[in-house]
């Protein structure tokens, strides 16, 4: 398991042959806060959200961060997972389209990505935004840009991604040849110096890190 040092959230990446590699920096202040990526689980403010057996889901909690999903409660049906951030929620629908709520500003509303989620394969999530690969190998993103809701920068490298994962303010992406695309805050591994960038080949797995 790779570890970071107190107080840092960064990614690390696997890969065949060689050693573990990490990269973080350490975060200007500490906070309490649930996991980044979490199916079917709670978040950190006491909202909470569970896919039952006949595969629709109920919430409970804050409904401004995800506890009241009344808004989109019939759209909640078929529900094959359910994925949170801090303050919203994303159910992917067995039929590859996504049902999302909680706080706008936090991946809990997108009328700019609503249309593009259909055939969404895995979904990801820093502490308020949201990662979503596509069946054709493409990644949506939405929520705090500074969270990684905003991938326009290298939205031309996310083609053919294997893996996305989440630390608390940015993502890590594995694309074709086992290259590793990030994108979100420079301090939580949105961003890798020229050193780390030449060693991310062949990747086989990237994991993320969240130290409070």
């Amino acid at each position: 398991m790779a570890t970071s040092s107190p107080g840092g959230t960064g990614i690390s990446v696997e890969i065949p042959g060689r050693c573990r590699r990490s990269w973080s920096r350490s975060r200007p202040s500490a906070a309490a806060a649930a996991p980044s990526q979490r199916s079917g689980r709670h978040g950190e403010r006491g909202e909470r959200g569970e896919a039952r057996q006949d595969r629709s889901v109920v919430t409970w909690g804050d409904p401004k961060a995800g506890g009241d999903s009344s808004l989109v409660e019939m759209q909640l049906q078929d529900v094959y997972q359910l994925h949170s951030n801090e303050k919203a929620f994303c159910a992917v629908l067995h039929s590859g389209g996504c049902v999302i709520w909680g706080d706008p500003l936090c991946g809990g509303r997108s009328w700019r990505v609503t249309w593009a989620l259909k055939d969404v394969q895995q979904v990801a999530s820093t502490a308020f935004a949201f990662a979503a690969i596509l069946q054709n190998g493409q990644v949506v993103t939405w929520g705090e840009k500074h969270c990684g809701g905003d991938s326009s920068s290298v939205q031309h490298l996310l083609k053919e991604v294997q893996q996305v994962r989440g630390s608390r303010q940015a993502f890590a992406a594995i694309v074709a040849g086992g290259k590793v695309v990030t994108w979100g805050h420079p301090n939580a591994g949105g961003s890798c110096d020229y050193n780390v960038a030449q060693q991310l080949q062949n990747v086989h797995s990237v994991d993320a890190l969240n130290v409070y």
